[in-house]
């Protein structure tokens, strides 16, 4: 007779002989990771050996105190010529919950960047998120290229809804792949392939309380890489003489022996500069004040300067004496360069009048547009000698964007806020570096094809550049927070 479900179940066994399967604890209340216990399901297959290690202190690790990543690593190794075991491949799982999110528990959380109301959200709840980054490594040495030896790199990343106290398992196979990763609301029973085989190759099936990562998509690549003999040393630095962007802190005292005032001043290739005294830090672009704050509160965009004019002149008041009205095509021939800085109108016709070039009582040309259709939109266009600013507010104040154009040096900020109001992302660019500022990672690229990858606690999660460790976050302004 025919037995399909024995069958099943022997493939499901072969598949899972040798995987290394570990449980923890997360407490919700306290948010606090423990480590239960680790084994091998249904034993160890004979040419494999999977060892682990984690940052858990006494078996436990606290979220709330330390405010970082909870971090994981599997190191796997292959017998070699029956005798010793060869280094297969690493993979590293870093894990961090955060606060506050309405969701599905015990599902994928995915932000929602809509603002209509979702039938959905009838069953969602307030959670808090379980952040999942997985980074797997292997390696072969290849049988046909001589000295070649490829990585085969696999990048997993997801966010779990849990609402109550609730159980990790993270199964690592022998063969190196992505580890599946199970949130159960439920403790699912001892390491016996009776108690978890049948969850791991499921899915997210069913209304069961169990996230599985098993099928969930990843990216992937592959990367050779060839060793040569008699090779020769080339220059350490010789990547980094295209590298156009550089900068600096300097710290003084003024020459006034009376006050003797200490000042910081921040610059960079790109004319980008900071001055902080006393309480206040003040921000230019090639000698142009943009900005200023205080030095104790966080950057913010009400702190640039076009925006507290745009405030103390109420530029959209329709009381403002109108010169003419002009086209954005009729602007861009006036003002060449403000094609660098001017973000997409939402109209078709760039030949219409749209631009109101107000009257003002200072030096400053001035060209306002509101656009009501589908999103409540200002723009604000500010011209004096060889500058041009612009201001553009989408939604009052969910996003809003400011560039400045000056003597070929430019600045461009894209603001936005998140689900909750202290959630802020950013984009910042000059002439040669960008800052990415988003709601797990930060990314600075720079022109000459050199980039640095940040984590929420500002540590280098990747670089090719030659550094290491924590890296100095900038704040909306592209001004270093800690100046």
């Amino acid at each position: 007779m025919l037995d399909i479900e024995r069958m099943r179940k022997e493939v499901i066994n072969r598949s899972l002989l040798g995987s290394y399967c570990e449980e923890y604890t997360y407490f919700y209340d306290s948010r606090t990771i423990k480590f239960e216990k680790s084994g091998y399901l249904i034993g160890t297959d004979p040419n494999s050996r999977i060892t682990a290690n984690n940052d858990l202190d006494n078996q436990s690790y606290n979220f709330d105190n330390i405010k970082n990543y909870c971090r994981i690593n599997y190191s796997i190794d292959v017998k070699k010529n029956d005798e010793e075991l060869a280094h297969l491949g690493d993979t590293i799982i870093r894990i961090l919950d955060y606060v506050q999110i309405k969701a599905v528990p015990f599902k994928e959380y995915i932000p929602d960047k809509t603002k209509y109301i979702d039938i959905a959200d009838r069953s969602k709840s307030y959670c808090r998120g379980l952040y999942f980054y997985i980074e797997n490594v292997i390696s072969s040495v290849s049988s046909t290229e001589d000295n070649t030896i490829t990585d085969y790199r696999s990048f997993l990343d997801f966010t779990v809804a849990v609402n109550q106290e609730c159980y990790i398992y993270i199964i690592q196979s022998p063969d190196g792949t992505l580890p599946t990763i199970l949130v159960s609301k439920d403790r699912i029973g001892d390491f016996n392939l009776n108690d978890i085989n049948d969850y791991i190759f499921k899915g997210n099936v069913g209304d069961n309380n169990i996230y599985n990562s098993y099928f969930h998509p990843h990216k992937y690549n592959i990367v050779k890489r060839t060793s040569y003999d008699q090779a020769v040393y080339g220059s350490p630095d010789a990547s980094l003489h295209d590298l156009k962007f550089k900068e600096g802190i300097n710290v003084f005292t003024t020459s006034d022996i009376n006050t003797a005032d200490v000042v910081n001043y921040y610059s960079e290739s790109d004319k980008l500069t900071a001055v902080k005294k006393d309480n206040n830090i003040v921000v230019k672009l090639d000698e142009y004040k943009i900005a200023e704050y205080n030095r104790y509160a966080r950057a913010n965009y009400t702190d640039i300067e076009l925006i507290k004019y745009m405030a103390d002149i109420d530029v959209f008041n329709s009381m403002h004496e109108v010169k003419e009205e002009i086209s954005v095509n009729e602007l861009i021939k006036r003002y060449p360069n403000v094609k660098t800085i001017l973000p997409d109108f939402p109209i078709q016709d760039r030949d219409e009048n749209i631009l109101l070039h107000i009257e003002t009582d200072d030096e400053y040309e001035v060209y306002t547009f509101e656009y009501y259709a589908t999103n409540f939109t200002n723009i604000v266009i500010r011209v004096i000698d060889n500058t041009i600013e612009v201001s553009y507010i989408l939604n009052d104040d969910e996003r809003m964007y400011y560039g400045i154009y000056r003597n070929g040096y430019k600045l461009d900020s894209l603001i936005s806020k998140g689900e909750n109001n202290d959630d802020i992302y950013y984009f910042t660019s000059t002439n040669n570096r960008t800052i990415d500022y988003s709601r797990d990672m930060s990314l600075i690229t720079y022109k000459a094809n050199a980039w640095i990858n940040l984590d929420k606690s500002d540590t280098i999660v990747n670089s090719n550049l030659p550094i290491v460790g924590k890296f100095t976050k900038y704040n909306i302004l592209g001004i270093p927070e800690k100046l």
